[in-house]
């Protein structure tokens, strides 16, 4: 076994919270990160537009969020 091996996490590792795969949810973070911050942004200033840009999203995420793809060449 690689050093290397020991710095991945595997992907059948559950959330011990609420028992979900890492598999299945890590890239909903960004997505549900997101979410909220619309929202939140849309009740503490309900007559102006939000403009939310992640790196980070998932499919859907379109709805609330822009992506950003970085600063490629």
């Amino acid at each position: 076994m690689s050093p290397l091996d020991y710095l991945s996490l595997s992907l059948n590792a559950t959330h011990p919270a609420n028992g979900l795969s890492e598999y299945d949810v890590h890239s909903l973070f960004g997505h549900l990160e997101g979410k909220v911050t619309q929202e939140w942004l849309s009740q503490a200033q309900p007559d102006k537009r939000t403009f939310i840009l992640s790196r980070s999203t998932f499919s859907g995420s379109g709805a609330n969020v822009g992506h950003h793809l970085g600063e490629n060449q």
